[in-house]
């Protein structure tokens, strides 16, 4: 995918949701520059309770703590609507990810954690979000990332896994992913694609 079309689409965005990130889960990069890019842009990242303290921490940093919805705020809600305020950064839990399943979002981006998941808790993630988005990109491994004893991965997840598990979205864009200056060829190579809801 081109960057013009990444900023086309990203200049129509209000909500986005993050689930992983490309440089390492959790880390916020890709968070920071999309809101110093698109300050108004509201951000919702799940995460396991090590990587998102740590994304926090550096938001807080990177950001300001008066962009930021801590972790200790959304702990304990039942519904999104209690704590999401808009043009900042929410901090949740994986396990609060089912709330996605009523709250209206327009673009849910998961960069590279979901290959390192079986294909059935990718499908539990999706679950969740299909009927409350608009768009959904995702940057993963092509064929799967290889089984080793410390993925613990047993079956790989395939973009043709992705397909079949987003029939209710059109795939409007997909290339081959790049790093900033070569393609990612970890992992047998990385794609990049964005479906929109049909």
């Amino acid at each position: 995918m081109n960057n013009c079309l990444k900023l086309k689409l990203f200049l129509y965005f209000k909500t986005v949701l993050f689930s992983g990130e490309l440089t390492g889960s959790g880390s916020g990069f890709q968070v920071e520059v999309l809101k110093k890019m698109y300050p108004d842009l509201t951000v919702l990242c799940f995460d396991l309770p090590a990587p998102l303290y740590l994304c926090e921490h550096y938001l807080s940093q990177v950001l300001g703590d008066h962009s930021i919805v801590p972790s200790s705020r959304t702990l304990g809600v039942t519904s999104l609507e209690e704590v999401v305020e808009k043009g900042k950064v929410h901090l949740l839990g994986n396990w609060q990810f089912p709330l996605l399943k009523t709250f209206p979002f327009h673009l849910f981006w998961n960069a590279a954690s979901f290959g390192e998941m079986e294909p059935d808790i990718v499908q539990n993630y999706l679950s969740y979000i299909q009927d409350s988005c608009r768009y959904i990109y995702l940057l993963q491994a092509r064929n799967g990332k290889e089984s080793t004893k410390s993925s613990w991965v047993v079956t790989p997840i395939r973009f043709s896994d992705y397909e079949a598990m987003l029939s209710s979205f059109s795939l409007i864009e997909e290339s081959d992913a790049f790093d900033a200056h070569r393609r990612m060829s970890q992992s047998g190579g990385y794609f990049q694609a964005v479906w929109q809801k049909v």
